[in-house]
């Protein structure tokens, strides 16, 4: 990731479209963005190797959204991120897809797992503290998103689209697990 970032950032100093002193800013947002897309890649190729595309797409949308604002475990380096959410999409698609749909028993994790991100949200990584207002922001955000979520989710149900509703739920409950394993590892 390091080789296209360093690239794009020396053609964009050599074409005189950025100032040498703004290399790094531009170097960084290279390198978080080619991760980013091979994230996503990597969401899209297992999606299609488990024939669950769309399943994978809206997984990782409602998990991301609520991820960015409640925090949670974090892995020490970037490849070990990588693995782990390489992981963490293979399992989410596999319970998608051999664990049958019980709208009770899902919807009773649902409100548990609500329970702990609305407890618990947000939860800061060590290398990023946050500060008594990004605490409380990010506080309000999450739980804004988790019940945004959750009207979804419903909504979903009750008009019998329970594959939808199956996705969205196992992105709550895995960003619950998150937080309590980035409590306990903190």
């Amino acid at each position: 990731m390091q080789k296209p970032a360093k690239f794009f950032t020396d053609k964009l100093v050599q074409g005189d479209i950025i100032k040498k002193e703004d290399y790094d800013l531009y170097y960084y947002g290279f390198w978080q963005g080619s991760i980013f897309a091979l994230n996503m890649l990597t969401v899209l190729i297992v999606g299609l190797l488990f024939q669950m595309l769309w399943q994978a797409i809206v997984f990782t949308i409602a998990y991301g959204l609520l991820r960015t604002s409640a925090g949670g475990y974090h892995a020490r380096t970037q490849g070990s991120c990588y693995i782990f959410s390489i992981a963490m999409i293979i399992i989410v698609l596999s319970a998608l897809k051999y664990l049958q749909w019980n709208p009770v028993i899902y919807l009773s994790l649902v409100l548990l797992s609500s329970i702990f991100i609305f407890l618990l949200a947000p939860v800061e990584d060590s290398n990023k503290p946050l500060d008594a207002l990004e605490h409380r922001v990010y506080k309000k955000r999450s739980r804004i998103i988790l019940i945004f979520l959750l009207l979804i989710t419903l909504l979903f149900v009750f008009f019998g689209k329970t594959d939808i509703a199956h996705c969205l739920s196992i992105s709550i409950i895995a960003l619950a697990m998150m937080l309590i394993l980035g409590k306990i590892t903190s």
